[in-house]
């Protein structure tokens, strides 16, 4: 209860900070979403998280006032009519505010689609994917046709699946399209790639999305890079979400007054809680009152105290809402006052702006010059570390205050256990049927329950208390971070009245002055080693330039214009180091000699230059310092190498090490931010309880990856200025990469097979980021259609030449049949008149010659009509099958004539507009533009 009681408090306060921030409250616009989780396969590779990402997915959905269907382990009949109900009831909304279609598990591409995969399939072949899975080109129609004012589909349906990359489908799944204007897709993880499952609850992806999601105010374009990142973090970047986005309105799943209606609910709950605990120890004290044993009474009494207990644990905790609740409304009023001044001050502007105009000029200037002031006052480096020692002493004085009052709990629930250990033995004495060690079981019982109770009770309040210890300690921590990283590398300059010069005994052999700067900057004391040098071996040179300083030195017109800068090495533990140094004559206003580190080149520190900020600034013995390396200005990512031994992770963009007592070591820095790596080289050994320190931020040429997830394309790099050389990239399963310098770059991309590009655009590289560039659909080029159609032309101009050959052959058999008939005809009538002979004559002494000429004008008939029916057979199965193949040879070249027709059009029209475009940028100062 006294939880409860702690967050009506904080939720008070929530309620009072959100009124400010609300200036309008959300209609009830209808949302749906369908969730999909698929785990359970029973053909390939199980998954272990869709269905718990699916569930968690809809639980939270279902808070921000979502309609949701869950649907898990799914078959394909399941997964269809789920689909076909979610988008039936979208579409019968009339204008629902979002729609949001979610999968989570084995997901595949074939021929540029993606299809997901249900719990059932036996997928033997690409083909059956058709008809064995749900293809995602249904879903985007369905919420195309919805209606909808915003669709989301987020797609966690890469997982590692190796059955389809062995059996025709790609890994990963292919670009996608928005489904219309107000859309937008996201995929776990880049086109073609693998998205993890994850080995927690959720996968990399749904967790980052639900922790997203439940912060209060966040629009749906920063939720997803928000995302991108997380994931990209939690992957070592082997994982990086990409989206596709057609939606130019905004969308929140909860804003701040939806979050705002949901805390006043929560209030209106906890606080009925509070009124039935007041009315339940009101009760109890009647009854009290009216016990009619001692047994009774004592029992109730004991019942009581605890009851009570928890109500000074409330009243504490009351008291300091009241508090929250009295410094929120101070904060309230004085945010009115603000607004009433700034409207006070709109209405004088617009009466009296010229005036108010130079007034302001005035004050501007007077207010620079007084924050300059402070600035300086500030900026100093004690005032920067009395910050720091406030910041740590009071994160231990709020740790000692907790400290005492978890005991003090502990010690109060121990008191009342004893109290109840005490009552209940009293309660329970032994009854007259029990033996003696059947009594002893009971008590024993008893009393285990009582002490389990009791140390919950003591774990629930020591968790209770050691929360409300961190939301105390935690912004004090991230203030104290922020002074930290903030003083972290920040230079200093040191007034002429913090540093002495000191002017050594001429070096006549030498033929220079040893110099010595001391310093005392606060708690900072450091020493710097200088030499003016004469170079010149003239006489009278010699003795001017040691008159010079001599005569300076001794009428202390020497003094020191020095500044340094100072970093963290270790916990509380800083270090300084001079970063320039020079000697002034005062009497000539001249530089003696100066010097200043160089960017890439190590300088060390000195022992008395390394203090500790604590409670309060102390100094630091040199055996306390276990670094002795130091390396600023690190790009993003780093790996740092000592002497060839990869080093732990840098912090920010320091690093910190130990070289040890080696005669110098060698520094490599890789980065995938930078062009190359960075050597630093140090020759001698780190003085005892110095630090060597290189600062590389000079050094570092920053540059960003360019990723173009189509592997499927020829695509050509070309930078943007004067050089126009292509630019080579790595090309992998997921596609092209490439390190390059921040900047514009000109992106041609084309199919394989076409010779000309198609595509061509531009995309900016920022240093330090990754950024994706997808082409989108790339279709064939007019020249490269054209050309292909001109050789078809030729292909079928040949084939109808090549017709020639089977007309001749079908006109020599009208021939050789026209030959047969008539020699048919000619051997009928002969033999007919043969005929006639023979049987006018048939007792005549030629009748032998007549039957010999009828049976010879008989076969040449036959003979002649064989060859005359083989002719006509011949000739018309020729002609049959030759007509109309070659009319439709002719029919397809006349196809082929206008196609190249309109391309060379569609060409002409594009070299005229090239023309124009080329033209326009020429005269463009003439024009006027």
């Amino acid at each position: 209860m006294g939880c409860k009681q702690h967050r009506i408090a904080m939720i008070t306060l929530m309620l009072l900070f959100f009124s400010v921030a609300a200036t309008w409250t959300a209609d009830a616009i209808p949302r749906y979403a369908l969730v999909i989780g698929n785990g359970a396969y029973q053909t390939m590779t199980r998954l272990a998280n869709p269905v718990n990402d699916a569930t968690d997915l809809a639980a939270e959905l279902s808070e921000y006032g979502f309609s949701v269907e869950l649907v898990t382990n799914a078959t394909l009949g399941e997964m269809v009519g789920a689909v076909q109900r979610f988008v039936d009831i979208v579409g019968q909304s009339s204008g629902a505010e979002a729609a949001l279609f979610y999968y989570a598990g084995h997901g595949v591409q074939f021929n540029g689609s993606n299809y997901l995969i249900p719990v059932n399939a036996n997928i033997q072949a690409s083909y059956e994917l058709l008809d064995k899975s749900m293809g995602m080109d249904s879903v985007v129609r369905g919420l195309e046709q919805s209606g909808s004012n915003f669709n989301l589909i987020v797609l966690d349906a890469c997982r590692d699946n190796p059955f389809f990359s062995t059996r025709g489908g790609d890994r990963g799944l292919s670009v996608m399209g928005t489904g219309g204007r107000g859309s937008m897709v996201v995929f776990a993880t880049s086109p073609g790639d693998i998205a993890q499952d994850g080995i927690g609850r959720n996968s990399p992806f749904t967790g980052a999305f639900l922790e997203a999601m439940r912060v209060p105010g966040v629009e749906i374009r920063q939720l997803v890079t928000t995302v991108q990142r997380k994931v990209q973090e939690q992957t070592g970047g082997s994982q990086v979400p990409w989206v596709n986005l057609s939606y130019t309105g905004e969308f929140y799943f909860q804003t701040i007054e939806q979050q705002l209606k949901r805390s006043q609910e929560e209030l209106a709950g906890l606080q009925d809680e509070l009124a039935a605990l007041e009315k339940e120890i009101a009760q109890r004290e009647a009854a009290i009152k009216a016990a009619g044993s001692v047994e009774e009474r004592r029992r109730l009494e004991a019942e009581q105290a605890t009851t009570k207990a928890l109500e000074i644990a409330k009243q504490i905790e009351a008291q300091r809402a009241s508090e929250m609740e009295n410094q929120a409304r101070e904060v309230l009023n004085s945010l009115a006052i603000q607004d009433a001044l700034r409207e006070e001050m709109d209405v004088r502007l617009s009466s009296q702006a010229e005036a108010l105009s130079r007034q302001a000029e005035q004050r501007k200037a007077e207010l620079e010059y007084l924050r300059m002031q402070q600035a300086e006052t500030d900026q100093s480096l004690q005032a920067r570390l009395g910050t720091i020692a406030q910041y740590n002493r009071a994160i231990q004085d709020i740790q000692m205050r907790y400290t005492q009052v978890i005991q003090t709990v502990m010690d109060d629930l121990d008191v009342l256990h004893d109290s109840k250990v005490a009552a209940f033995r009293m309660e329970n004495p032994r009854d007259p049927w029990e033996t003696v060690i059947e009594h002893d079981i009971r008590l024993k019982d008893g009393l285990a329950s009582l002490a389990t109770a009791t140390e919950i009770e003591k774990a629930r309040e020591r968790v209770e208390l050691e929360r409300r210890l961190q939301g105390e300690v935690d912004p004090l921590r991230a203030s104290l971070e922020t002074a930290q990283s903030e003083l972290h590398g920040m230079r200093f300059e040191v007034s002429i009245d913090s540093a002495t010069v000191h002017v050594g005994t001429f070096d006549t052999e030498a033929k220079q002055f040893p110099i010595t700067v001391s310093v005392q900057d606060g708690s900072v004391s450091f020493t710097q080693s200088l030499f003016y040098k004469i170079e010149s071996r003239d006489r009278e040179i010699i003795k001017n330039e040691y008159y010079r300083v001599y005569s300076a030195a001794q009428s202390g017109a020497l003094v020191g214009k020095i500044a340094y800068r100072v970093f963290k090495l270790e916990g509380k533990i800083w270090t300084v180091f001079p970063e320039y140094v020079e000697v002034v004559n005062l009497l000539e206003e001249d530089s003696v000699l100066s010097k200043a580190w160089e960017r890439g080149k190590f300088v060390e520190s000195s022992p008395a230059t390394t203090f500790s900020v604590d409670d309060s600034v102390v100094g630091v013995s040199l055996g306390e310092l276990k670094y002795n390396l130091m390396v600023s200005g690190l790009p993003l990512d780093s790996v740092v190498y000592v002497n060839g031994v990869r080093q732990p992770d840098s912090t920010r963009d320091v690093f910190t090490g130990n070289v040890g007592n080696s005669r110098g070591f060698t520094v490599r820095v890789e980065s995938p931010w930078i062009s190359r790596d960075l050597v630093m080289r140090y020759g001698t050994k780190v003085g005892n309880g110095k630090v060597a320190f290189c600062d590389i931020s000079d050094l570092v040429e920053p540059i960003g990856i360019l990723s173009i997830p189509r592997p499927d394309l020829k695509v050509s790099l070309y930078g943007m200025g004067i050089e126009k050389s292509e630019i080579s990239m790595d090309l992998s399963r997921s596609g092209y990469s490439v390190k390059l310098t921040p900047g514009k770059y000109a992106v041609l991309a084309k199919l394989p097979e076409d010779r000309y590009g198609a595509f061509s655009g531009s995309v900016i590289v920022n240093a330090g980021e990754r950024t994706v560039f997808d082409p989108g659909p790339v279709k064939l080029s007019v020249l490269h259609r054209y050309e292909e159609t001109l050789k078809e032309q030729d292909v079928l101009r040949q084939a109808l030449r090549n017709r020639a050959p089977a007309k001749k052959i079908g006109w020599s058999a009208v021939g050789v049949a026209a030959a047969g008939i008539a020699g048919s005809v000619v051997s009928y009538l002969l033999y007919s008149n043969a005929m006639e002979n023979y049987e006018n004559a048939i007792l005549s002494s030629d009748l032998m010659r007549y039957r010999g000429d009828a049976e010879l004008w008989s076969k040449l008939f036959t003979v002649s009509l064989a060859v005359g029916v083989a002719g006509g057979v011949t000739s018309g199965t020729v002609f049959a099958i030759d007509v109309p193949k070659t009319r439709r040879l002719s029919e397809q070249i006349v196809e082929k004539e206008q196609l190249a027709d309109k391309l060379k059009q569609e060409m002409d029209a594009q070299q005229a507009r090239e023309a124009m475009d080329a033209f326009m940028g020429r005269n463009v100062g003439f024009l006027g533009f």
